[in-house]
């Protein structure tokens, strides 16, 4: 389970329901968890008889930080940055479901080069299970509330990126997919994008899934807040 029971407050009935329904579903019990757990309900759970255990870490990031790119410690993105801008004919754009089939294609397409650098199975389902997810996103983009951009060089999209407000404060990036063979590309939208999240004091650039190449790159934009996210499970099971 993803994300745990929704609700204002921990559910001790909703959760055993889940756990239930998890351990019945499964026939490895290992499988049967919860995951995303914030911190504050840890000990909840381990009063039903879970076992808690770190999952990973929600990368929260100055919008200042990322709009500026300054000091020595992104010295490296603000040169990918402006490489890109100098050396290819871009154009950023706000993103709509008007190019929704042309971010599916893109999606395939960078999904496929990062087949072929990890060919661990988990990591393999997880980017099909990423592009089930944006299917679904594209057809609920306006009712989810997402805000987004997209790079097109020479008219042809090249990078796209979307996510949603949590609160006043925070923005979360959902999605960011680029060309992996556009130099500069990655750092130009992110870049761009943070610039158009005026009002937010923070962009949470979500947890790295245990991957660790993933977590080298959130880890490279220094960010302000690391936040844990915990797993559950019955214990012994």
């Amino acid at each position: 389970l993803y994300l745990p029971p929704l609700s204002d407050e921990f559910n001790p009935d909703a959760t055993r329901g889940a756990l239930k329904i998890l351990k019945e579903a499964n026939n490895n019990p290992l499988f049967a968890h919860i995951d995303n757990i914030e911190e504050k309900d840890v000990a909840s759970y381990r009063k039903l008889g879970c076992e808690c255990i770190l999952n990973s870490h929600d990368y929260i990031c100055l919008r200042e930080d990322l709009t500026g790119l300054k000091g020595n410690d992104f010295k490296s993105k603000r040169a990918n940055y402006n490489y890109f801008s100098k050396h290819y004919n871009h154009a950023y754009k706000p993103l709509s479901r008007d190019y929704a089939q042309e971010c599916i294609k893109l999606y395939k397409s960078w999904a496929g080069q990062r087949k072929k650098g990890n060919t661990d199975p988990v990591y393999q389902g997880m980017l099909d299970d990423g592009l089930l997810v944006l299917k679904n996103s594209f057809r609920n983009y306006a009712n989810f509330g997402f805000k987004g951009g997209a790079v097109f060089i020479d008219k042809k999209l090249k990078a796209f990126t979307f996510g949603y407000s949590l609160d006043k404060e925070i923005f979360c990036v959902f999605y960011e997919v680029a060309d992996l063979e556009i130099k500069g590309l990655a750092q130009f939208i992110f870049r761009e994008f943070s610039k158009k999240l005026q009002g937010y004091k923070y962009i949470n650039t979500m947890d790295d899934s245990g991957i660790e190449g993933l977590r080298k790159v959130k880890l490279s934009y220094h960010p302000e807040l690391m936040v844990a996210s915990y797993s559950a499970r019955i214990k012994n099971g």
